[in-house]
């Protein structure tokens, strides 16, 4: 089952892709973020975020979790 996109006036969710990885890695790895979330290491490295990404598609198809990027329009 492939996750749909969802749009709204202001804003899409998409998917993340492997594209997204670099900007999950500048964002997350900010020491203000991993500070106030426990499973986010700092510090978060590229790797990481392909890890995470690459976990998506498994989890939405087995019903476990769904992940969004939020893109404002």
């Amino acid at each position: 089952m492939l996750q749909p996109t969802l749009y709204a006036d202001r804003l899409t969710l998409r998917p993340f892709s492997m594209n997204d990885a670099e900007d999950v890695q500048r964002l997350a790895g900010r020491k203000q973020i991993a500070s106030k979330t426990i499973p986010i290491p700092h510090p978060y490295e590229l790797h990481m975020a392909y890890e995470w990404i690459g976990t998506h598609k498994k989890a939405f198809g087995d019903w476990k979790y769904v992940n969004y990027a939020v893109r404002q329009l």
